[in-house]
């Protein structure tokens, strides 16, 4: 090794304030562009829902599920598990109407389904009541600031 090789020094820290301001622009065109986009989309997790598990006695389009919800007027996520053969349908939506209880939201969803479709078994359901949406908020949001400051440390 030659020596001006060993006293080679790379001064990046003469870059930090720059580092810096640019960390801070994006941060702030993140919160932002999150508060023009209508704030966080929630999932049911945090804001309580319906999330179940249907097979359908017939093979059903995914589109056709979703037609039907939407014409009811219910927004909802629906996938398609395991093989086409068993028809089974993940299918969650968030409280259906305000101040709603969970069980009432999956007897709409319930009977939407079953006034529009063919033959359904239910073979899961999963409940999250509101209350329980907002501490998880609450803990998330705890969460994230403490390793905000942890990274900015």
């Amino acid at each position: 090794m030659r020596d001006d090789e060993l006293e080679r020094v790379i001064e990046f820290l003469r870059f930090r304030f720059i580092a810096f301001s640019f960390s801070l622009v994006l941060f702030a065109l993140l919160v932002t562009g999150t508060i023009i986009n209508g704030g966080i989309n929630w999932g049911i997790d945090f804001v309580g829902g319906v999330k179940l598990i249907a097979r359908f006695e017939k093979s059903v389009d995914i589109a056709k599920i979703r037609e039907v919800l939407s014409t009811n007027d219910i927004h909802a996520m629906v996938q398609n598990i395991g093989t086409g053969a068993k028809n089974e349908y993940i299918i969650s939506t968030k409280l259906l109407g305000r101040g709603e209880l969970p069980e009432k939201s999956y007897e709409i969803l319930k009977g939407v389904l079953g006034d529009n479709l063919n033959t359904i078994e239910y073979l899961s359901v999963e409940t999250v009541g509101p209350a329980i949406g907002d501490f998880l908020k609450r803990e998330a949001a705890k969460l994230f600031s403490i390793a905000l400051i942890m990274m900015l440390l």
